[in-house]
């Protein structure tokens, strides 16, 4: 499952990224990693259940992606189911 929240940009993450990194001489990768960390618990948020999420923020235009990630098995038997 792909979303669509927000592929066509985002100025202010881009602000905030650059901003955070000059002021606390912190790599704007780090701070990208951890803002899709932070993104991905909030995007739960829309669906049902409790999928496994990544978000992938775009280092150019500041535009973000839900991925839902899927493990799959061989057998149904593998499953655990709660």
């Amino acid at each position: 499952m792909r979303g669509k929240e927000s592929k066509e940009g985002n100025k202010e993450i881009l602000l905030v990224v650059d901003a955070v990194s000059n002021e606390k001489g912190v790599n704007k990768e780090v701070i990208f990693g951890a803002l899709e960390l932070a993104l991905a618990p909030a995007a739960k948020k829309r669906y049902a259940g409790d999928p496994d999420l990544r978000v992938a923020i775009n280092r150019r235009t500041g535009g973000y992606e839900t991925f839902r990630r899927w493990l799959v098995v061989a057998d149904a038997a593998q499953i655990d189911n709660p």
